[in-house]
């Protein structure tokens, strides 16, 4: 498991922190905390369509609550008629 994680996770985003830093130290303005921030808005950028595929399946929960609720309330016994409803 320790190496998937410094293969897969930390070398990649280490690689890319480090390339960042190299081709932005050129700019006099930017510091370490502006690469910092810069890449975060990077990784949050690449991982969007992950987050928004969870929030938009977190809303359609939400409207099938009640009708879930629903059919607790009805087979509140039977469990086997709940998984069937």
């Amino acid at each position: 498991m320790y190496y998937f994680y410094i293969t897969f996770i930390y070398e990649p985003l280490y690689n890319g922190f480090v390339l960042l830093i190299g081709a932005l130290d050129s700019l006099s303005w930017v510091d370490a905390g502006m690469i910092v921030i810069l890449f975060t808005v990077i990784i949050r950028i690449i991982l969007y369509p992950l987050s928004r595929n969870a929030a938009k399946t977190q809303i359609m929960m939400k409207l099938v609550q009640p009708e879930l609720d629903e059919i607790k309330n009805k087979y509140k016994t039977d469990k086997q008629a709940q998984a069937v409803a």
